[in-house]
């Protein structure tokens, strides 16, 4: 027969796995209420190892972190897409120099050219189209929301 779960006197921390576990589920979940729910303590504890653990400053540097990698990701891959468009845009000039040349071929060097500054970081050179929404034209000022 399986002897039930002792729970901690009071007074009595707790370890270091039911501690981190609770973190967890605050993470998880971000209330008292549900760590009180899921890990069967009391609100009252909870509290106590929220404020103890600093759990709220243990979020905000994980969500930092997590968005640190986001933006080294989008920067390695837009790293990435720049070297083929370079890659791509000095084969295509050096087929012009060679006099292989064809409407479409400058068309295509003229698009990796804005294609290459938009990447780095200038402004699209599109103009602007006009936006319709059943058959009316959207106003200029809605269309950036």
């Amino acid at each position: 027969m399986a002897k039930p779960k002792k729970k901690p006197k009071s007074g009595q921390a707790l370890t270091a796995e039911k501690r981190e576990q609770l973190y967890q589920t605050y993470f998880k979940h971000g209330t008292i209420q549900s760590v009180a729910d899921e890990c069967t303590i009391c609100k009252v504890t909870a509290m106590k190892y929220k404020k103890l653990d600093k759990w709220d400053e243990r979020v905000e540097k994980t969500k930092q972190k997590a968005a640190k990698k986001v933006d080294n990701s989008n920067a390695e891959r837009v790293a990435v897409n720049l070297q083929l468009v370079r890659f791509t845009k000095n084969k295509l000039m050096a087929e012009i120099k060679e006099g292989l040349m064809s409407k479409s071929k400058i068309k295509d060097l003229d698009h990796l050219i804005r294609l290459e500054e938009f990447l780095c970081g200038a402004p699209d050179s599109r103009p602007d189209t006009d936006i319709y929404i059943g058959g009316l034209k959207l106003p200029d000022n809605l269309k950036d929301m």
